[in-house]
């Protein structure tokens, strides 16, 4: 069997526009990637370590405080495998987090036909409104580790 390396092109927008007419040409046109960033598929892999045992024993609210605390102090690396899907976001996630506060972490909730779980917090802003947010966790990955599968 003849194994082939193959790109496959994922594409996130965070720019949507409704109600536009489409063109059929538009809709068959290869998007220009010259000026995308990009990341690879799969998982980042920690070699096994102290730090790769306590992740996998960390709870889904221990995991919840330990991503938001490093992203509220500006040092995203230290949660950088459960932020691996955040990569070209984390500048201006961490910016946006600057000087915020973290309380009131919620126990795991199930969804329906969803393979991880959401944990709710309080943010509180440095102006001091705050804000009930969540963090969707899931860890089907081959580590067992908290990865962010949305919510930020």
């Amino acid at each position: 069997m003849d194994c082939q390396s193959q790109e496959i092109l994922v594409m996130k927008s965070e720019h949507i526009e409704y109600n536009v007419p489409l063109v059929p040409a538009d809709l068959i046109q290869h998007p220009d990637t010259t000026q995308v960033t990009w990341i690879p598929v799969q998982t980042p892999r920690l070699n096994p370590s102290e730090r790769l045992d306590n992740l996998q024993r960390e709870t889904a609210p221990q995991a919840t405080r330990r991503i938001l605390d490093a992203l509220i102090e500006g040092k995203p690396q230290k949660a950088g495998e459960a932020l691996f899907s955040y990569t070209a976001l984390l500048p201006r996630l961490t910016d946006r987090m600057k000087g915020c506060h973290v309380s009131d972490i919620s126990e795991p909730q199930k969804k329906k036909n969803y393979v991880g779980v959401i944990v709710f917090y309080r943010l509180t802003h440095p102006d001091g409104t705050s804000e009930t947010c969540h963090l969707a966790l899931r860890r089907d990955n081959p580590q067992k580790i908290w990865m962010v599968d949305g919510g930020l």
